[in-house]
C-alpha cells in the first residue's frame, strides 16, 4: 500500500472517532431535544460512512466486496446529509412543528433522490491500481458530481440559514451560532475538496485527504457551538 493511501486510511479512521465522539456529546447534552438528536444522528451517520470508507480501502483481495461496502458508505453519508437538513428545519420551524409528516418527508425524499442512482450507475474499481495494492473506486462522473453537488448545496443552504439566524439572535446566542457557521464552512470546503479530488487524477487522493481534515475541523467547531 502506498503512503498516500495509508495516510487517507489513517485520517479517515480518525474521522470516525471524532464523529462518534461529537455524536455522543450532542445526545448526552440533551437527549430529549430533537435538535440534539438530529445533530448527533448527523455526526454518527457520517462516522459510519467514514468507517465503511476506511474498511473498503483495506480490502485487497475481494473486488466485489469493495464495491458493496463503498456504496454502503455513500448511503450513510446521504443519511447524514438528510439529518443535517432536519436540524435546519427544526431551527427554522421549531421542534413541535417539524415532527409533522410534511416536514419529515423532506429529508426522506432528499435521501432517496441522492441514493437511487447507485442502483443504476454502479461504481466500479480501477483494477490496475487494485492489482498494485491500491483501492480506487470509480463512480460514473455525472452521478458523482450530482451527489456531491447536492451535498454541497445542502450544506450551503444550512450555512446561509445559520448566518441569517445569527443576525436575528441575541448577543449571548451569537457565539454559539458563530461556531456553527464557521464549522459548517469548513465542512462545505471539505466536501468540495472531496468532489474535486474525485474527478482529478494524481492530485485526487491528496485533495481527499485535505477534505477529511477540513471535515474534522468543521465537526469540532460545530460541537463547540453546542458546548
Amino acid at each position: 500500500m502506498d503512503t498516500i493511501s495509508l495516510l487517507k486510511i489513517i485520517i479517515s479512521a480518525i474521522t470516525v472517532i471524532i464523529g462518534i465522539f461529537c455524536g455522543y456529546i450532542e445526545i448526552k447534552k440533551n437527549p430529549d431535544y430533537w435538535l440534539n438528536r438530529s445533530f448527533a444522528a448527523f455526526f454518527i451517520s457520517a462516522a459510519f460512512g467514514f468507517f465503511f470508507y476506511t474498511i473498503y480501502h483495506l480490502i485487497l483481495n475481494n473486488a466485489s466486496f469493495v464495491i458493496g461496502i463503498m456504496i454502503t458508505a455513500q448511503v450513510m453519508f446521504n443519511i447524514a446529509m438528510s439529518w443535517l437538513l432536519f436540524t435546519e428545519l427544526i431551527i427554522e420551524f421549531s421542534e413541535k412543528r417539524i415532527l409533522r409528516l410534511k416536514y419529515v418527508s423532506i429529508p426522506i425524499l432528499t435521501f432517496i433522490l441522492s441514493t437511487f442512482g447507485y442502483l443504476i450507475w454502479v461504481p466500479t474499481l480501477d483494477y490496475d491500481k487494485y492489482a498494485a495494492g491500491q483501492v480506487d473506486t470509480i463512480t460514473p462522473r455525472g452521478w458523482f458530481i450530482f451527489v456531491f453537488g447536492y451535498r454541497i448545496l445542502l450544506m450551503l443552504y444550512v450555512l446561509v440559514k445559520f448566518i441569517t439566524l445569527r443576525a436575528k439572535s441575541e448577543e449571548k446566542q451569537k457565539r454559539s451560532i458563530t461556531f456553527f457557521t464557521i464549522g459548517m464552512s469548513f465542512t462545505v470546503l471539505g466536501t468540495f475538496l472531496t468532489l474535486v479530488g474525485g474527478v482529478q487524477g494524481i492530485l485526487g487522493a491528496i485533495l481527499e485527504i485535505g477534505g477529511l481534515v477540513f471535515f474534522n475541523t468543521g465537526s469540532i467547531l460545530i460541537l463547540k457551538g453546542f458546548l
